[in-house]
């Protein structure tokens, strides 16, 4: 019995033995290409359009569990949004582990690795994104409609229905991920290249660890993610929590920027030389509407770059910026500018909708001629610049970004200079009360005087203004512009296209004026009360193109009024002082003028009110 007993073991381990064989010989000669149609028809029923792969291949081991690869992955496109594949991946490597399936009744994935993944993600005008299309969510689209809840997202249990799934490895190399939106105008691409991604122990209800590197406007990697993660699949997000995130800008280069976001063109930078940010993320939720929560900070250190129109880089560029409820802090920007410096500090509130801001900008000592481009200018400009501005504005939209903007203080250039340029010689040429004013007048002038007209350069000994910027226009409410030889008082605006016009007052001292009316006494007739010349100007230009137009029509107003109120003061004052001497033996009439003229013992405020009234343009 026994015999008989062990010869049936034998069997059934022979049986068992020659089975494993067989299967084995059958995986392995099994061609599962074959059943392509068949698999085709149903990935392309889940997702809703056309999917196709070259080659599939698949291996059975107890020690390896179950190897497919496939080759030659590419997903289609749907017609609205473009002809190019939404997605195509030219090799997938995936084992599972048949243990784990057999004893431990779960699924576990020893590794999964995907070469050369090209994926493009597209927003159409009307907002739909291609990626949208893959996955219809009952319940995901009936909290869109509801709306009811205060939180950026209902997170629900799912531990009850998440089956054990595990991922040992995934790794991916050499992705390229484009991204178009054209809903912007003009249309953006932007292009991730060379993505390299690691992850561990990845599981749907655990966290996990990920490593991630990619180039952005670059030609090699220059940027490093290492965190940790965790997949919330009932509300479908992900959240990422202690992510290093390191930076270099070094290798970035504008062009690509300029052509994949052709919005910034127009902005005046052209070469960051060095740059490193680093960053530290509490936490960061994304889910299928982007971006939902960021909890951060970051520190810039070390930047240099290169604007257009500066003969030096902005140099060590130091920067601090913290996240928090959505809202954007700037606790520092500065860098330097040759010997200058620039403060900015501010905060964005809800940066990823309202994106209202609020900004204080100091510049402490840049020499503009030493910054400033200005070989090719025919007037040049030097001296210190000093300004403090406020400002605010909302939005970042590259379109509207200007017109949203509004920012109000203070400029002041110390130790001023134009070069190349005379501007009383020039004003005093604009004067056409008398032709070849500036000749004639530097001709008599005294010789100390002389020097003020055949000078080359105009230095300032003031230069101030109250300006106020509101979208593309700046006004400028109070200028006051000082030199030896003139003072200059007005107001006046400019566009950002380098236009301006000014109007005000221009005034030349008293030792200056008498020097110039004793030299041509026709100048006397502009002369005011204190012995000064003084007559409206306007100015206007463009750039470095610059003109001067004294307003000949108001000087002849106010010689009219000046010579008219004179002669009528001593009309009147004749009449008054007569009045004055009867004033105890005749009391007022009642007349209005002569109340009010013997009350306040002042004719000349009358006249002068009349005469302004009438003679007023």
């Amino acid at each position: 019995m026994k015999k008989i007993f062990k010869i049936l073991v034998i069997l059934f381990l022979l049986i068992i033995v020659i089975s494993v064989i067989g299967i084995l010989i059958f995986i392995r000669t099994f061609d599962i290409n074959r059943f392509k149609p068949q698999i085709l028809a149903y990935f392309q029923e889940s997702i809703g359009r056309p999917i196709d792969f070259s080659y599939i291949k698949l291996a059975i081991s107890f020690r390896k569990g179950i190897q497919i690869n496939i080759k030659d992955l590419k997903l289609n496109e749907l017609p609205e949004f473009g002809k190019d594949n939404l997605l195509s991946i030219q090799d997938i490597y995936l084992g599972i582990s048949i243990k784990d399936i057999i004893f431990k009744r779960q699924l576990r994935v020893l590794n999964i690795e995907i070469y050369n993944p090209h994926i493009n993600i597209v927003r159409l005008r009307d907002g739909r994104i291609n990626l949208q299309a893959l996955y219809t969510s009952e319940k995901y689209e009936k909290d869109n409609d509801e709306k009811t809840s205060p939180s950026l997202y209902k997170k629900t249990s799912s531990s009850q229905f998440v089956p054990a799934f595990l991922i040992n490895k995934l790794f991916v190399e050499k992705a390229h991920i484009r991204y178009v939106d054209y809903l912007l105008e003009p249309n953006i691409s932007v292009e991730f290249k060379d993505i390299k991604l690691g992850i561990k122990n990845f599981s749907l209800n655990k966290p996990f660890s990920l490593e991630l590197s990619l180039a952005l406007f670059s030609k090699v990697p220059n940027i490093n993610i290492l965190g940790k993660g965790e997949i919330d699949i009932a509300n479908f997000i992900l959240l990422l929590k202690d992510v290093i995130i390191n930076v270099d800008f070094s290798s970035i280069s504008f062009e690509d920027i300029f052509d994949s976001l052709p919005q910034f063109r127009s902005f005046p930078l052209r070469q960051i030389i060095s740059g490193k940010l680093h960053s530290s993320i509490e936490i960061l939720s994304l889910g299928k509407q982007g971006l939902m929560d960021l909890k951060g900070e970051a520190v810039l250190l070390d930047g240099k770059l290169r604007l257009e129109g500066l003969t030096t880089p902005l140099d060590n560029f130091q920067a601090k910026f913290s996240i928090d409820d959505l809202n954007l802090i700037v606790h520092e920007i500065s860098f330097f500018v040759n010997k200058g410096k620039i403060l900015l500090s501010g905060d964005m509130e809800n940066y990823l909708n309202k994106q209202k801001y609020k900004a204080k900008l100091i510049i402490e000592s840049i020499d503009i001629g030493e910054v400033l481009e200005q070989k090719a200018s025919p007037v040049r400009i030097n001296g210190l610049i000093f300004s403090n501005l406020e400002i605010n504005g909302q939005g970042l939209d590259a379109h509207n970004f200007i017109s949203n903007l509004n920012a109000q203080g203070i400029l002041e250039i110390k130790d001023g200079c134009l070069t190349d340029i005379n501007i009383l010689k020039m004003v005093l040429d604009k004067l056409k009360i008398i032709p070849n004013l500036s000749q004639i007048v530097e001709e008599n002038l005294p010789e100390n005087f002389k020097k003020k007209l055949k000078q080359k350069d105009t230095i300032f000994t003031e230069f101030r203004l109250n300006l106020e910027m509101i979208g593309k226009n700046l006004l400028m409410d109070t200028i006051d512009i000082g030199a030896d030889s003139f003072l200059f008082k007005g107001k006046g605006k400019a566009s950002l296209d380098t236009r301006y016009e000014i109007e005000g007052i221009f005034v030349i001292p008293q030792e200056l004026a008498l020097s110039m009316v004793k030299a041509v006494p026709q100048m006397n007739i502009i002369l005011n009360k204190s012995q000064q010349i003084e007559f409206p100007l306007k100015v206007l230009g463009k750039g470095s193109s610059i003109s001067f137009r004294p307003d000949v029509s108001l000087i002849g107003i106010n010689v009219i009024k000046s010579r008219v109120g004179e002669e009528l003061e001593k009309a009147l004052k004749k009449v008054f002082d007569s009045e004055e001497e009867n004033k105890s033996n005749n009391p007022p009439n009642g007349s209005f003028l002569d109340n009010q003229s013997l009350e306040d013992n002042q004719p000349a405020r009358i006249i002068r009110n009349i005469i302004d009234k009438v003679l007023s343009p």
